[in-house]
């Protein structure tokens, strides 16, 4: 198949390619990916490097910094997954998608570097993120952890700063069962010395055993630095930074934002590169226009659809406290599309949004791992079940009032086909 591929190869082709190339999809281990990093020399990109994980609002946390140091005028790489519409999402140079050409060039590279070495689908994306980033005039790269954080492929980077946005129960197939061996796992991208931002407040002793044993200075939520809101806005503060009268975003969760804050707090006290570099006036403009699609995305006013990737009940449950207050102005009654993969905790993600959602239409997945319908119909007295996301929202909407509310929630994947069953919109 290679000798049929070539950097004017359609990007489509390549990804269907690199799916195959490993016997596993999910393939935890570092030895791989290292060899060939190695051989391209990418294990030192010479960049300012902060490295994220948590169970949720990675992406979001990311973005924030993305667009606080972009509108401060430093220049920013981004690699984040999954995508929600096209792959090249996935890897952003001073916030743009690079090109797919680009990337098919990168594939190409990597393809005739590992020789031998089998590579998953994550591990390719994950070294032409890297070698793009090396090749790019930037200041600081911004890598977001697929999974867990230990043997995740962006581990391969020492970064400057590590960050654990939350920990929640998830991939607990891979992770372990309870939040210190997932803490354990997140606390892998921890590095000697290094500077560590957490948004939990209820640290697993895990997480404080490894940071002890590699002497790491942590900045913890509710201990270091901590946030209030107040009426229209709100504050951010630690010992020697205080952020006062905020506006409160519009499009992304104000934890997530607290994180990101409490990032650039840190940079600015032991950096001198950013120091004096990061306004309060780019903060706000930041808070003010950063959006992520998937993200509680207001996809129609009326009725209003709310689109969210929400896939585990840590993000169920934020999604809730934030359609609780929308109902609350809600004439109408409140719908919702679901549909999960089969390795997430299906029961209890449904289940936080339960109390407040009066009519359910549930969706198979035919992608990989995706769970049937009636794998969610069996959580539900009464339910409408359908063969695909498209099919449910057909039905649906011959019945929608304009004063109703609809929640597509449950996966990437999910809001991905409703997205595309809703391409003309």
């Amino acid at each position: 198949m290679f000798s049929k591929l070539n950097v004017n190869s359609d990007l489509s082709i390549w990804l269907n390619y690199i799916k195959k190339q490993h016997d596993k999809a999910i393939d935890m281990s570092l030895d791989r990916i290292r060899k060939v990093a190695k051989k391209m020399n990418l294990l030192n990109l010479n960049k300012f490097i902060i490295t994220v994980t948590g169970t949720n609002g990675k992406g979001t946390t990311c973005s924030i910094l993305e667009s606080i140091f972009l509108n401060s005028g430093i220049k920013t790489g981004v690699y984040s997954s999954p995508h929600l519409i096209c792959y090249s999402e996935r890897i952003r140079i001073n916030g743009k998608n690079v090109s797919k050409r680009y990337l098919c060039s990168i594939f190409s590279l990597i393809e005739h570097e590992r020789e031998e070495v089998s590579l998953t689908y994550f591990e390719y994306g994950t070294l032409a993120a890297l070698k793009i980033f090396q090749e790019s005039n930037l200041d600081v790269v911004i890598l977001e952890v697929g999974m867990g954080g230990r043997f995740d492929a962006t581990n391969i980077i020492d970064s400057n700063i590590s960050v654990i946005v939350n920990i929640g129960l998830d991939h607990e197939n891979w992770l372990g069962k309870n939040r210190e061996d997932i803490g354990y796992q997140k606390s892998g991208i921890f590095r000697k010395n290094q500077h560590v931002v957490i948004g939990e407040q209820h640290i697993p002793k895990s997480v404080l055993k490894i940071s002890k044993e590699l002497n790491v200075n942590l900045f913890r939520y509710k201990i270091d630095w901590n946030f209030y809101v107040e009426k229209n806005f709100w504050h951010w503060y630690s010992k020697r930074k205080c952020y006062k009268f905020l506006p409160i975003p519009k499009y992304v969760f104000l934890e997530n934002v607290s994180v990101a804050l409490a990032v650039i707090n840190v940079l600015e006290k032991n950096y001198n590169i950013f120091k004096n570099l990061i306004s309060v006036k780019s903060i706000q403009k930041s808070l003010i226009h950063t959006k992520l699609p998937g993200r509680f995305q207001i996809f129609s006013k009326l009725p209003k659809i709310i689109l969210d990737v929400a896939h585990n009940p840590h993000a169920s449950y934020i999604l809730y406290k934030k359609l609780f207050h929308v109902k609350r102005f809600c004439t109408g009654k409140l719908y919702a599309i679901s549909a999960m993969l089969v390795d997430k905790d299906i029961k209890n993600t449904l289940l936080c949004l339960k109390p407040i959602v009066d009519c359910w239409y549930l969706s198979s997945l035919s992608c990989f791992r995706g769970a049937d319908s009636s794998s969610l119909a069996r959580y539900f007295n009464v339910s409408y079940q359908f063969p695909t996301v498209k099919e449910a929202w057909e039905t649906l909407k011959k019945v929608i009032d304009e004063n109703d509310i609809l929640i597509v929630f449950g996966s990437f994947n999910t809001v991905y086909e409703f997205i595309l069953a809703n391409k003309n919109h």
